[in-house]
């Protein structure tokens, strides 16, 4: 999950980059996609608290199986 997110923030970055900020309309678009990168990235590092706080690791599928 978090992967995805990721990947959707620095695609984010790369469609505001690309944005020419001294034109009205994309003004307004770049200021839309910055809360939403905000936002994704205030989720991102919600999660990775909530993973770090309570110790959820990933584990092997295998675990147990002999």
């Amino acid at each position: 999950m978090l992967n995805i997110l990721q990947v959707v923030v620095g695609i984010l970055f790369l469609i505001v980059g690309g944005l020419n900020i001294n034109e009205e309309p994309d003004q307004k678009t770049a200021n839309g996609l910055n809360d939403a990168i905000v936002i994704v990235i205030f989720l991102i590092t919600l999660v990775n608290v909530v993973i770090n706080g309570f110790g959820i690791r990933h584990t092997d599928v295998n675990v147990g199986i002999k």
